[in-house]
């Protein structure tokens, strides 16, 4: 059997007031929540979610409801993948980052099974979510400002990886990648 690495900090509590990029893929990377778009205004593809990636996305604004104290910062929904942004609570008991990720995945999970049974949502095998996520904890503003730009830049390294676009002049954000 393979043997499976923690991914997380060994002396890190995940808890308090610090800044996170957190990474959760669907199982086996099936594009279930939506398609990377190519528009004829602007230059940067954009993602159109389907309805369960609408569903994913309303779920992860709610992290701040559910959590007192924690600040949504930037997420993107992808076909097969979550991108979120957040500062945790000041105080710890209110929560941390493993308990916030395990509700968010339980509460969408059981949102698309309900919408599987009655908006049409196509079935996922098994699970919807991948086990585990990928963390990184932001260590000061140079780290956050790539990782927003990262953010901001996924449907862009989507379109290219996915042939939807060619990588044009290497540019980044604002470029004007070449359409295929």
């Amino acid at each position: 059997m393979q043997q499976r690495h923690n991914l997380r900090l060994a002396d890190f509590a995940y808890a308090g007031a610090y800044v996170y990029f957190v990474t959760f893929c669907t199982q086996n990377r099936l594009p279930l929540l939506g398609s990377v778009q190519i528009l004829s205004v602007g230059a940067d593809p954009c993602v159109r979610p389907s309805p369960p990636g609408q569903m994913v996305a309303q779920w992860v604004k709610k992290l701040e409801e559910k959590f007192q104290g924690v600040q949504l910062i930037a997420s993107v929904v992808m076909p097969d993948h979550v991108h979120i942004l957040l500062r945790g609570p000041e105080r710890e008991e209110n929560a941390n980052l493993p308990q916030m990720i395990q509700w968010l995945k339980t509460q969408t999970t059981n949102a698309y099974i309900r919408g599987v049974k009655t908006n049409g949502f196509p079935p996922f095998t098994n699970r919807l979510w991948q086990r585990g996520y990928y963390d990184h904890v932001i260590r000061n503003q140079r780290d956050f400002e790539e990782v927003g730009a990262y953010i901001q830049e996924n449907p862009l390294r989507w379109a290219v990886k996915h042939g939807l676009m060619e990588a044009g002049d290497g540019r980044t954000h604002g470029s004007a990648p070449t359409r295929k």
